[in-house]
């Protein structure tokens, strides 16, 4: 049965969740009463346990080959490539988001104005500023990080189209054992 590699990694994280819902409902105890035969019983709970033992472990060793089968397609049609580029753009825009907040300098007559009533203030309180604060950004480097913003932007929806293509294009075959095991698990 072929399914696409979105379907696939969606099947992945579905025998994921399954396999965790099979262990922690798992039980090594058993409860024993008056009326019972007690070897009987642990033989037997020990036998339904154990089964759910090999159980999750066929489902984790399917969800490792669909991954496995995954990966290689990835890197076969570049999606690995793609997903290290989106990657790298990521962390520009968020740098890029950072610098573009900033604000710019204060012009250079405010500055002056500011300095000059600064020079003439005569008070000596500690808690008075005795220095003028402004961004060393011009308005054109703010200008420069925004029109680049835009541009990492449009990169990552371009690269997140292309995944999503390549997702849906290529895909992935899984065996019949793997069908029926899914199948008996209600997870196809």
């Amino acid at each position: 049965m072929k399914i696409n590699l979105r379907k696939a990694s969606h099947l992945v994280n579905e025998i994921h969740s399954h396999v965790n819902s099979i262990v922690s409902r798992m039980e090594s105890y058993v409860d024993i009463n008056e009326y019972q035969d007690p070897e009987e019983e642990i033989k037997n709970a020990n036998l339904e346990y154990l089964n759910q033992v090999d159980s999750v472990a066929e489902l984790r060793e399917c969800a490792y080959q669909i991954k496995v089968d995954v990966g290689r397609i990835n890197a076969k049609v570049g999606i690995n490539d793609l997903l290290t580029e989106k990657f790298y753009l990521e962390m520009g825009k968020k740098t890029l988001k950072n610098l573009a907040e900033k604000m710019p300098a204060k012009s250079i007559t405010e500055l002056k104005g500011r300095l000059e009533k600064l020079a003439k203030k005569e008070s000596e309180s500690r808690y008075d500023d005795d220095f003028i604060r402004t961004s060393c950004l011009s308005k054109i480097d703010i200008d420069i990080f925004k029109k680049d913003l835009r541009i990492y932007t449009k990169g990552l929806r371009d690269i997140d189209n292309k995944l999503l293509e390549a997702n849906i294009k290529n895909t992935v075959t899984l065996g019949n054992e793997q069908v029926e095991l899914l199948e008996k698990e209600g997870l196809l």
